[in-house]
């Protein structure tokens, strides 16, 4: 889902702003697995996604987020 961004965080390039947010994600996401949680706060997915939506160069990745959102919710 997050492909490229790798590529913009191992150069060190991702905007303050998104790169923030997708580690606070990631964490979260991490404390999800280590305690065997159901889920995370929908705020941390939020706040990337709109950290995403400042950025036109990223518009593809939360395109992406969005369509998998709506398949999941269809399912």
């Amino acid at each position: 889902m997050f492909d490229g961004l790798e590529e913009y965080m191992a150069r060190g390039t991702l905007p303050e702003d998104i790169r923030l947010s997708l580690e606070s994600l990631l964490k979260q996401a991490r404390i999800m697995d280590e305690y065997d949680l159901d889920f995370i706060p929908g705020e941390y997915m939020a706040n990337f996604m709109e950290a995403l939506s400042k950025h036109p160069e990223f518009t593809y990745v939360l395109n992406e987020i969005l369509e998998t959102l709506i398949k999941l919710e269809m399912e």
